[in-house]
């Protein structure tokens, strides 16, 4: 599938709004921000082979500012509740978006595999993106999940997603990204969805989210009969983030699921409004998560530090008061390859915090130098890849266990950390080489996540 998208303003276009529009992008923008207000999106969805697909819809998923931060949630936008029908030219349109948001559209049409089209904008390059087709009524029932999606109420929910976790089976026992089934389906109008495997399988894993509900998952299904599968409205876990006692806007912060493997319910993200209050609304109940600030930015002034938070019942409020801002880390080092040639331009570092369950990256300068501001306290991890090269053994916080990684604690500023890497492929320990190191290595080998982060001793 194929997808156009162009605009169409709700008021009409003056000399001067006409004039504005040839001084180019920034112009057209401010003349609708300023003068127009809102306009459709309007676009074309096709098959593989061009013709076009009648009765696709399109929903606006989620949404988020161009510019900034918002203190609400990507899904709670007033244009996240629109949607659109392709008609038998294959033409939808979306009324009056705001033109000031960036959205992220999911398209689906019976008998094809759903697809996200991302950073949608009033003023951008028109996206393309291909609709894969699927033959679902030619397979057999033990190859399909079938289901119908209802919200607290026992109503249909239209436009859920419903994603692949796991599935098992006698030809079959594969979790996460697995190539034998469909990565994700959207509930249907009445609330029905199907997904699909090549091979045949007991049961099925799946999480589902829906737009002002909570996310779900639903363990061990059995395929070949339908499932009635019932969401929650979730609960609310609110707070406020102060700086020096005053109201600080702005301030992203980030929720993690601290359950693990097959619980884990993911991250929400959200910022501080003008009164230096967040709400995080649909939070997965049953769960402790870590609540933290996104931190790492130059342009932030500091962090808010990482604290545990229980989430109880649907319709519960978690409220935890007010948290002051403190001065974040500054961690800054250096890429080196032991062969002595130039680190390749944009390569990236990683850094992982424990606490956060999501890495920030940044890229080497020409001399290979990195520097990560505002890092929470605590155990994180250095990753740098570069084709044909690995972390070398002299890095004194090398994870030897993975192999990939630096792991450590930081607690103040460390500048001048040496990353070192050196030619050729990781080698991975053999089992019983591996369970020898466990057992007789010492503590700041086995797990040097909880001793200091250092690098290599010296430049080579």
């Amino acid at each position: 599938m194929k997808t156009k998208f162009w605009l169409r303003f709700h008021r009409p276009i003056t000399w001067g709004v006409s004039l504005l529009l040839l001084s180019g992008v920034n112009g057209l923008a401010q003349a609708v921000e300023e003068v127009l207000g809102k306009a459709d999106l309007i676009g074309k969805v096709l098959n593989q082979d061009g013709t076009p697909i009648s009765g696709a819809t399109v929903f606006v998923y989620t949404a988020a500012p161009r510019e900034g931060t918002s203190s609400v949630c990507p899904s709670c936008y007033p244009d996240c509740q629109k949607s659109a029908v392709t008609d038998s030219a294959g033409d939808f349109r979306i009324e009056a978006a705001d033109p000031n948001l960036v959205f992220k559209l999911l398209v689906t049409a019976k008998d094809y595999r759903p697809t996200f089209i991302r950073k949608v904008a009033a003023f951008g390059k028109p996206p393309k993106t291909k609709l894969e087709k699927i033959n679902r009524a030619e397979l057999p029932p033990r190859q399909k999940l079938i289901g119908k999606v209802l919200d607290p109420r026992g109503n249909p929910v239209f436009g859920a997603l419903v994603n692949f976790e796991m599935f098992y089976g006698d030809e079959v026992n594969c979790g996460g990204k697995c190539e034998d089934v469909e990565p994700m389906a959207v509930t249907d109008r009445a609330g029905e969805f199907v997904l699909t495997a090549r091979k045949p399988f007991d049961w099925m894993t799946v999480q589902i989210e829906a737009r002002s509900l909570a996310r779900k998952k639903f363990f061990k299904i059995p395929s070949g009969k339908s499932h009635q599968l019932q969401l929650t409205e979730g609960a609310v876990v609110v707070g406020r983030v102060l700086e020096n006692g005053r109201p600080r806007e702005g301030v992203r912060m980030r929720l993690v699921s601290e359950e693990l493997g097959e619980k884990y319910m993911g991250m929400y993200e959200i910022s501080t409004d003008g009164e230096g209050r967040f709400r995080f609304p649909n939070v997965a109940p049953y769960q402790y998560y870590a609540l933290s600030s996104v931190g790492g930015s130059e342009v932030e002034r500091g962090v808010v530090a990482t604290r545990k938070v229980r989430v109880a019942r649907d319709g519960s409020t978690s409220n935890v008061g007010e948290l002051e801002m403190q001065p974040g880390i500054r961690i800054s080092g250096r890429v080196l390859l032991d062969d002595g040639k130039v680190v390749p331009l944009n390569t990236a570092v990683f850094l992982e915090l424990e606490s956060a369950k999501k890495a920030k990256r940044t890229v080497v300068d020409p001399q290979g130098n990195f520097t990560f501001s505002n890092v929470l306290a605590g155990s994180v991890s250095v990753v740098v890849n570069i084709p044909g090269y690995h972390l070398s053994g002299k890095n004194k916080s090398l994870n030897k266990l993975n192999g990939d990684r630096l792991s450590g604690k930081v607690a103040k500023e460390l500048n001048g950390l040496m990353v070192l890497l050196e030619p050729g492929q990781l080698v991975q320990m053999p089992p019983e080489a591996l369970l020898k190191f466990v057992n007789s290595a010492p503590p700041e080998e086995t797990r040097p996540q909880d001793y200091p982060l250092r690098g290599a001793p010296s430049l080579r």
